[in-house]
Parts: structure tokens; sequence; C-alpha cells
């Protein structure tokens, strides 16, 4: 019974039983999605969701690369 069990979890049948994870990469600072998301995110984890919200400091738009890899998860 433990072989399968271990076989589950890392075959890509594993994927199918685990928990969902939600990103939430914030690009725009247009209708303040930076204090919408996370509160949307804690109702997610409320229903079993791992959640991740990225929020850079700077405006992403004004930057010509876009979110910069520093970006904090909050």
């Amino acid at each position: 019974m433990q072989k399968w069990i271990l076989f589950i979890l890392l075959s890509p049948l594993g994927a199918l039983f685990a928990q969902p994870h939600a990103v939430f990469v914030i690009g725009t600072p247009h209708y303040n999605p930076g204090s919408i998301m996370p509160p949307l995110a804690k109702q997610l984890e409320r229903f079993g969701f791992r959640t991740t919200v990225v929020l850079p400091e700077e405006n992403p738009e004004k930057n010509p690369k876009g979110i910069p890899a520093s970006a904090t998860e909050k």
C-alpha cells in the first residue's frame, strides 16, 4: 500500500491530487489591484488553494522590461 501512495505522489497522476496554486501578477496600478488581489487570494486560500501575489514596488507599465525579477511576493 505504501508503494502505491508513493507512486501516486511521484507520478503525473500525483498532480491531480496536488493542492491548486493561484498566482496573481500585478502589472498595472489601474483600478488599484494591489489592494484588491491580496484579499481575493486570502478568500481562495479558504477553499484550499495555495496563493502567490506578485506585487512590484514600481509601476511595471513605465519599465521597458516589464515586471522586475526582484518583485516581492506578498
